[in-house]
């Protein structure tokens, strides 16, 4: 199984390779789909903008209560619509078409391991043991209390 940073390294050059993803907005479009996160972003320089983006959208774990939603996967996703429809994929001859898709099984690889553990069950039923007297309140006590309360709320009003 490749190492994320392997994988984080691929994608941001295999992006890079794209004319269009020189333009901010561009890159900013490859989080379509996704939740607002607090992603620290670069304006001016595209590499450190794609290695931020994909850091911190690493951290952030599953997007469903499945697992089966990441956003490195909807980013990567995302650039292969881009790159596959317009001008890059005539800019690069289809090698960056066929890289993300390299890049989405990899990520899907690397993800395809994450799963919560089943806890064991139980041996047998907990029993909760008092050495001393129970000195639980008795139901009668409750009712007592909350009849008391309802004619306290009704004096009040």
């Amino acid at each position: 199984m490749p190492e994320f940073i392997d994988i984080q390294r691929k994608f941001v050059n295999t992006v890079l390779r794209m004319p269009s993803m020189i333009n901010f907005g561009t890159r900013t479009t490859l989080l379509a789909g996704l939740p607002l996160a607090p992603l620290n972003r670069d304006a001016n320089d595209a590499r450190t903008d794609l290695m931020n983006m994909f850091s911190g959208l690493a951290s952030l774990g599953p997007l469903n209560s499945r697992g089966a939603l990441r956003p490195l996967i909807v980013v990567a996703e995302n650039a292969l619509d881009i790159a596959s429809a317009g001008g890059d994929a005539a800019a690069t001859g289809g090698a960056v078409v066929t890289a993300l898709e390299d890049i989405i099984r990899d990520l899907r690889e690397y993800y395809g391991g994450d799963s919560q553990p089943q806890l064991p069950p139980l041996a047998q039923d907990e029993a909760l043991v008092f050495p001393q007297r129970d000195t639980r309140l008795l139901f009668t006590f409750i009712s007592g209390a909350v009849r008391t309360s309802r004619s306290v709320a009704q004096l009040t009003v």
